[in-house]
């Protein structure tokens, strides 16, 4: 099972959400894609549905790690730059828009605890909700491995629906989009459930029928994801909490199977790196885009001149710049720290 092809896919989403925030520009405004970006928001179910199905596909057969180390790690894998995303999101917030924060924000941001709270989920650095989620994905993970790991396969699609079905009848009748991690566990079960039927049931003759046709089940979940968020439908407004599990699945296991272009594209070095550096530009996207906002217009103010299109030209500085920095800190940063704080944990 070749999971390298899907690192690029986180950032394919990570950059949906940032032109979702922020590319309200040419060529993404225009009459083809706006719609699309419009509603990319949605690929941070995706990045959820993600993250169960390669948590189960690392951890199924390790047989002397801990719950501690399991935390440990995970928290020395995304705290440190979510940390320095927040103080530089407050450093430049509080002296350029003179917002106030408040110290049940602040105390539940550094808790990774916003998410739960409505009022708070998108208060201070806002792409950390979805951070604030994961964290309760990674805490519950271990107890839930153990669970998947007993129950059949069956079972386990079985809860995986049981969940799945809740969530959006939850979202239809109550809320059309929360930022509860209990909402969005949906996704993340999806992922595990999937991980579990492809690694415990390698020679089924399912899986053996469905693998050559990887290639159309990857063609096919494209098209069908493309088509809901990219034309007006009423299915559009409820998908962020997880109705699009389904298409991840097939998506997922069509790129992992399949032999096209497609997937030897998606595994080539460069693109894989930039799948690696594609949580600091989902969790940096607003500091950055703050700082290199205001470079470019006092940069102008500076030189004294006019700058023809000038939301344009900011949009991509900002992009330029947020790579860089994603690249900078994934090498000087994310993995310097991880590689502290596991050894003072001994992990």
């Amino acid at each position: 099972m070749n999971t390298v092809s899907l690192t690029f896919t986180r950032f394919i989403a990570a950059m949906s959400v940032v032109i979702y925030h922020f590319g309200d520009v040419y060529p993404f405004n225009s009459e083809y894609l706006a719609h699309f970006f419009s509603h990319s928001d949605i690929f941070v179910s995706y990045f959820f549905f993600l993250s169960g199905f390669v948590l189960f596909v690392s951890y199924y057969n390790k047989k002397n790690s801990t719950n501690y180390e399991f935390w440990i790690k995970r928290v020395a894998r995304i705290y440190p730059l979510y940390l320095l995303a927040l103080l530089f999101f407050i450093i430049l917030v509080i002296p350029l828009w003179g917002e106030e924060i408040s110290l049940k924000e602040l105390t539940l941001n550094l808790l990774l605890l916003q998410s739960w709270n409505h009022d708070t989920a998108l208060s201070l650095n806002y792409p950390g909700w979805s951070l604030s989620v994961e964290m309760f994905f990674y805490l519950t993970f271990p107890f839930i491995l153990q669970i998947a790991k007993k129950l059949s396969i069956n079972k386990n699609i079985i809860i995986c629906l049981i969940i799945w079905i809740s969530s959006q009848l939850i979202t239809i009748f109550y809320f059309n989009k929360s930022y509860n991690p209990l909402i969005h566990i949906n996704c993340f079960w999806g992922g595990l459930a999937l991980a579990k039927a492809l690694t415990e049931n390698k020679k089924s003759k399912l899986l053996s029928f469905l693998i050559p046709y990887a290639g159309v089940l990857l063609t096919i979940s494209t098209i069908a994801f493309i088509l809901i968020v990219g034309t007006p439908n009423t299915i559009i407004k409820y998908g962020h909490n997880g109705l699009l599990t389904p298409i991840y699945a097939l998506f997922t296991f069509g790129l992992i199977y399949s032999k096209n272009v497609v997937t030897q594209v998606f595994s080539n070095s460069s693109l894989v790196y930039l799948g690696n550096i594609s949580y600091g530009v989902y969790i940096l996207q607003f500091p950055v885009a703050i700082f290199a906002t205001n470079f470019v217009r006092f940069t102008n103010r500076l030189l004294n001149y006019p700058i023809n299109n000038g939301p344009i030209v900011e949009f991509y500085v900002f992009i330029m710049m947020l790579i860089v920095c994603s690249a900078l800190a994934y090498s000087y940063i994310e993995k310097p720290a991880k590689k502290i704080i596991l050894s003072i944990a001994k992990v």
